[in-house]
């Protein structure tokens, strides 16, 4: 969806009716009553009163509207939320008319001119305000929601570590036990009873005990739905008026203009139209002299002070632009009031568009944020599930990958030691030796810091004379990886499995890997082999396939005239984005 389609609709949300908007709309309607409601016996207060009263009706449409069609829609509904809009002011600008006729403060009602007023006035005025309010909300709920989410994943991945290490602790012996029963159970046997027995080792045995293992631990559960009622960071929107000139002269000289062209042909005529060129001319010239004197001092103010200096410039430059247009007016009373209620709603508009291109800006910024953060975020779940991985499935990855590969490697080489008629009692006894010795290094904390030279030593030896292993790592992959510990046990892991399921399901004889820093500092790992056939890590759903999807960012596998290869992009504690 376009930026423009997802601004139009945050219009037709519940934060499209919201008390800055009455506010706002009802100090630009005082004062644009005051300043082009032409000839009125009626004194200002009561004028005043009647424009409160008429504003109070109008809005009662829309909280009406609010509590309604715009009730949490299931979709945003902007042309709701416009025609709404529409009508309010049709109902303000008909009740202005009727409530001045009412107190005799005119002789004519003028319907058509005060409700195409209160249309031009009003509802462009709710819509903008509609639009920076729901926007800057929308953002600051998903912000807010997001470092919740944050926090949430820090306390989980703490409390699963501790609970999953003291279940390991509690199964190595037990895994341990009947790993070495196994394996005194191959003292009895000879030659190709030794192959079978081997065999039934890796497939019966020690790939079903991974499985339960890696099964038994339940996922931690997702957090509760976060609610927040958020507000306006205006504090921000201050920022941004210090860091580039707050003012928009053009802008704000042709909304005024156009405003007062339409005031002009309702109640002065051709009279109005040099009022309305002093008044643009006016505005453009002390709104650019007064972003010049801005620049100089809103750099040493604080927000509150920037927002303020902000507001009294606009009441300068509004007080000084009526002036000019009032002195083209023939009467006292009609320069007065114009000088007043115009100089009030020139500030007004002149503040109003200050304001909403500080937050169109803040919000760009807080965009901006957003996607970093929601990358951060995307992230972060990984980093979780890697260290999820690495301490709930310790004992289960020691099983799949290095017993299974050390118990397939073991019964293949004596397999071919049989059918060449060699020897095997120093093989078997080899084999013994080397089996027993894996299963006595199974400790929990020997596999939560691997170290990466000697995890690929591991697995070049144990595929020595079976599968010819190759490797090529860079100097940044190999730091990163030597400084995260989490990471470089999920990279290890792969590799094991990769190189596991390419021998035992495509017959390879050689594999390569390499390991490269990728933007933004990714690891990038591929894995290639000379297998006939797809490995099952691709097509078949197991522990392998479990890994990449839990602990990469993406992964991807590609058969290739030459063999398979595998490629997985794996986020490290340097690659972290933080939230500013």
């Amino acid at each position: 969806m376009s930026p423009r389609r997802q601004a139009f609709n945050r219009i037709g949300g519940p934060d499209a009716v919201t008390w800055p908007a009455f506010w706002i709309t009802l100090v630009a309607a005082i004062a644009g009553h005051l300043a082009t409601a032409g000839p009125v016996s009626a004194s200002v207060p009561v004028r005043i009163l009647v424009v409160i009263a008429t504003q109070l009706l109008s809005f009662s449409v829309l909280l009406l509207l609010r509590r309604t069609l715009l009730r949490n829609p299931e979709r945003p509904r902007p042309w709701v939320a416009i025609g709404g809009f529409a009508v309010a002011a049709i109902v303000r600008g008909a009740a202005l008319s009727a409530l001045l006729v009412a107190i005799g403060a005119v002789d004519e009602p003028r319907w058509l001119y005060r409700i195409a007023a209160a249309l031009l006035n009003q509802m462009v005025l709710l819509i903008v305000v509609a639009l920076v309010v729901s926007s800057l909300r929308a953002h600051t709920r998903s912000l807010a929601a997001l470092i919740i989410v944050q926090h949430d994943l820090a306390e989980t991945q703490a409390r699963i570590l501790d609970e999953v290490t003291s279940r390991n602790e509690d199964l190595l012996a037990q895994v341990q036990d009947r790993l070495r029963s196994e394996l005194t159970a191959l003292d009895a046997v000879q030659g190709a009873e030794s192959v079978a027995e081997l065999q039934r080792l890796a497939s019966d045995v020690v790939r079903p005990m991974s499985h339960e293992l890696a099964q038994s631990v339940p996922a931690p559960e997702a957090p509760p739905p976060f609610v927040n009622d958020a507000r306006i960071r205006w504090q921000q929107v201050a920022a941004q008026m210090v860091d580039r000139p707050p003012l928009r002269p053009m802008l704000a000289a042709g909304f005024i203009c156009l405003l007062l062209l339409t005031a002009a042909a309702g109640v002065t005529g051709s009279k109005g139209i040099p009022v309305a060129i002093a008044v643009f001319v006016s505005v453009l010239v002390w709104s650019s002299v007064a972003n010049m004197i801005l620049a100089r001092v809103l750099t040493r103010s604080s927000p509150r002070t920037a927002i303020a200096l902000v507001v009294i410039a606009s009441l300068v430059i509004g007080f000084l632009s009526t002036g000019a247009g009032s002195l083209l007016l023939a009467s006292a009373s009609e320069s007065a009031l114009f000088f007043l209620g115009g100089g009030l709603f020139t500030a007004v508009i002149v503040l109003l568009v200050a304001l909403v291109t500080a937050i169109l800006r803040e919000q760009q910024k807080s965009e901006r944020e957003l996607a970093e953060s929601t990358e951060h975020l995307r992230r972060e779940l990984v980093r979780l599930r890697q260290a999820r991985w690495l301490q709930q499935k310790a004992l289960a990855r020691a099983l799949h990958g290095p017993m299974q590969s050390a118990v397939t490697s073991a019964a293949l080489r004596l397999e071919a030691a049989v059918r060449a008629g060699e020897p095997e009692g120093d093989l078997i006894a080899d084999i013994r030796k080397d089996l027993r010795s894996v299963v006595d290094v199974l400790d929990v904390d020997e596999l939560a810091a691997p170290s990466l030279g000697l995890a690929l030593e591991r697995i070049i030896g144990t595929w020595e004379g079976v599968c010819n292993v190759t490797s090529d790592i860079s100097a940044p992959a190999h730091a990163a990886l030597e400084g995260d510990l989490i990471a470089c046990a999920v990279v290890i892991d792969l590799v094991t499995e990769a190189i596991s399921n390419a021998v035992r399901h495509s017959g390879a004889s050689h594999a390569d890997l390499t390991l490269a820093v990728g933007s933004e500092g990714l690891v990038t790992l591929t894995v290639g082999n000379d297998g006939q056939a797809e490995p099952a890590m691709k097509t078949q759903s197991g522990l392998g396939t479990d890994l990449l999807e839990d602990c990469s960012l993406e992964w991807s596998g590609e058969t290739t005239p030459t063999g398979y290869v595998l490629t997985a992009i794996i986020p490290t504690a340097g690659s972290d984005l933080r939230l500013t």
